[in-house]
C-alpha cells in the first residue's frame, strides 16, 4: 500500500512539472485511496424533507440505509439538516460506485420508504453527469430551478454541522431496539416460515422479522398467537396498514403497552357485540368494510367482532346501529371478553366458512333452476300429450259421423 502511495506521489510531482493536461478534481472528493472502480464523489445526492416523527435519527438512518442498499453499496449516509418543528431531516447519500448512483438518478432503481424518494443531485455529481453526457437538457433546466430553490431555502436555515453517520455501524442489529407484535387468527396449517416470509414481502421489510408461535391459557380462554419481533419503524408500518392479510385470511395484529398486560384486557378495547337477525356472511361483508377482522357467532342473532384498531372502534361511535341488508343491528362495546383465541383450522376460519356458504348457495340456486327447468319441460310434455289425445278423439268422432 505504501509502495502504491509512493508511486502516486512521484507520478503526481512529475506530472505537475510536465505540460500534460490536469485531471479533473471534484470538490467533495473522497479523501482515501480507493480501487479504480470506486467513486471519487463523496456525496451524489440528497433526499429532502424526510419525516421521522419522534424516532431517534440513528434508528431512522438504519431503516433508510437498508432501502438505499437495494440500489448498491452506500459509503456515506449523513444528516445534512434537521427541522425539529416539522420533524423532518435532509440526508446526504454517497454511493460506493457511480454506476449505482446513476441507476437511482435514471429511475432504474427506486428508493422507497412509504413513498418513492426523489433524489436532489449534488452540484459536483451534476457536473459529472454533464461531462459524461448522462444529463438531458430538460433535466439541466430542472436542476437549475431546484438549485435556485435550494439556495434560497438554505439561506433561511441556521448553519449547523451534523456529523457523518458511519454506514459500517448501522448493520449492527443489536443496537436497534425491537418491538413485539402479537398476531391472532393464523390457521394451524400455516408454518412460521410462511408467515414471516409473507409479512416481509407484504410490507417490503428490509430485515426479516423474528417470530415464534406461543400459547397461553387464562381461565377458560386459550390464546394462541405469533409473537413477532420487528424494528420500530416497520412495526408502525404494519400497525398502520391493517388488517394484516395472509393468503386471504384476515389477522388481528396488536401491541401491548406492557409485556405483563393480560390479553383479555389488551383485546377488550378492540371487541364489539353485534345483535340482529342477520347471518354470518352478511355480518362479515358489512363489518369488514368498517374494520372488522375476527368474527365469532355467539348465537343465531348475536356476534362478537374484533376490530383491527382502536381507531376503528372510535369511528363506530358506540353504541350505534348499523343497517345490514335492511336489518337494523345494534353494536355495543364488549364489556367482558370471553372469545376463544386459539389458532383455527383453515376450514374453520370465517373466510373459508363464508366461501363454503356461498358455494352451497350457488349449488342450491343451480338445483332450483334445474328443478324449474325439469318441471317446465314435464309440464310442456304433458300439455302436448293432452293435445294429441284431444285431436285423436276429434278424428274418431268425425269418422263415425260420416258412416
Amino acid at each position: 500500500m505504501s509502495k502504491r502511495r509512493k508511486n502516486s506521489s512521484s507520478s503526481s510531482s512529475s506530472s505537475s512539472s510536465s505540460s500534460s493536461p490536469e485531471k479533473k478534481i471534484f470538490i467533495n472528493q473522497c479523501d482515501k485511496y480507493k480501487e479504480e472502480r470506486q467513486s471519487e464523489i463523496r456525496i451524489h445526492f440528497y433526499f429532502k424533507d424526510l419525516y421521522i416523527g419522534g424516532l431517534p435519527e440513528d434508528e431512522f438512518l438504519f431503516y433508510l440505509h437498508g432501502r438505499i442498499q437495494k440500489a448498491g453499496p452506500c459509503d456515506l449516509l449523513q444528516i445534512s439538516s434537521i427541522n425539529k418543528e416539522t420533524q423532518t431531516i435532509d440526508v446526504a447519500v454517497g454511493f460506493k460506485y457511480d454506476d449505482d448512483a446513476l441507476k437511482v438518478y435514471q429511475g432504474k432503481v427506486s428508493v422507497k420508504t412509504r413513498d418513492k424518494l426523489i433524489p436532489v443531485l449534488s452540484k459536483v455529481y451534476t457536473e459529472m453527469l454533464k461531462e459524461q453526457g448522462h444529463m438531458m437538457k430538460e433535466q439541466q433546466s430542472d436542476y437549475r430551478k431546484s438549485q435556485q430553490k435550494e439556495l434560497s431555502r438554505e439561506k433561511e436555515k441556521p448553519q449547523q454541522y451534523i456529523p457523518t453517520y458511519n454506514c459500517t455501524n448501522i448493520t449492527n442489529l443489536d443496537n436497534i431496539s425491537k418491538e413485539q407484535l402479537y398476531i391472532f387468527g393464523i390457521p394451524k396449517e400455516f408454518t412460521i416460515e410462511e408467515c414471516i416470509t409473507e409479512i416481509k414481502q407484504t410490507y417490503d421489510l428490509v430485515v426479516k422479522p423474528e417470530g415464534i408461535f406461543r400459547s397461553e391459557k387464562v381461565g377458560d380462554i386459550t390464546y394462541e398467537y405469533l409473537e413477532l419481533q420487528v424494528e420500530r419503524i416497520p412495526c408502525q408500518q404494519i400497525l398502520k396498514k391493517q388488517p394484516l392479510v395472509l393468503k386471504n385470511i384476515s389477522l388481528l395484529c396488536v401491541q401491548k403497552k406492557k409485556r405483563t398486560d393480560p390479553f383479555n384486557e389488551v383485546l377488550k378495547p378492540y371487541s364489539v357485540i353485534l345483535s340482529g337477525k342477520v347471518n354470518l356472511s352478511q355480518v362479515y361483508a358489512h363489518m369488514t368494510t368498517l374494520g372488522g377482522v375476527l368474527f365469532h357467532q355467539i348465537s343465531e342473532s348475536k356476534y362478537c367482532v374484533i376490530m383491527q384498531s382502536e381507531q376503528s372502534i372510535i369511528d363506530l361511535k358506540l353504541p350505534c346501529s348499523v343497517d345490514i341488508q335492511k336489518v337494523q343491528c345494534q353494536v355495543i362495546q364488549n364489556s367482558d371478553f370471553t372469545m376463544q383465541m386459539a389458532r383455527p383450522n383453515l376450514n374453520e376460519t370465517t373466510y373459508n366458512k363464508i366461501q363454503e356458504f356461498k358455494k352451497k348457495q350457488e349449488e342450491m340456486k343451480l338445483a332450483r333452476l334445474h328443478s324449474s327447468s325439469s318441471s317446465s319441460s314435464s309440464s310442456s310434455s304433458s300439455s302436448s300429450s293432452r293435445s294429441r289425445s284431444r285431436n285423436k278423439k276429434k278424428k274418431k268422432y268425425h269418422h263415425k259421423k260420416k258412416h
